[in-house]
């Protein structure tokens, strides 16, 4: 698995995820975790027909230095299709 630590304390901004393939039958759901913090960073939900989606609402935004997180997948597409998930994280000092 791949963490990334927060190198400074930042305040995340934006959340874009992208998928090569597109879901094509429901939503595919992708959130950023804080395992330091035990919370939720921010959740978005690429549906179906679409390859991409950004937002700047955040769950908890505050992140502090040394922190630990992590991209779950929550929520798959039913049919199988949405594929090769990238997601960026923006974030501010």
């Amino acid at each position: 698995s791949w963490n990334p630590r927060v190198v400074a304390t930042q305040t995340a901004t934006r959340i874009s995820a992208y998928a090569k393939t597109a879901p094509t039958t429901s939503s595919l759901t992708v959130r950023i975790y804080n395992i330091t913090q035990s919370n939720v960073v921010a959740t978005l939900d690429i549906t179906s027909g679409s390859s991409s989606v950004t937002s700047t609402s955040m769950t908890n935004a505050s992140l502090s230095a040394g922190d630990f997180l992590r991209v779950d997948v929550t929520a798959l597409d039913s049919g199988g299709t949405g594929a090769n998930i990238s997601v960026i994280l923006d974030v501010t000092e």
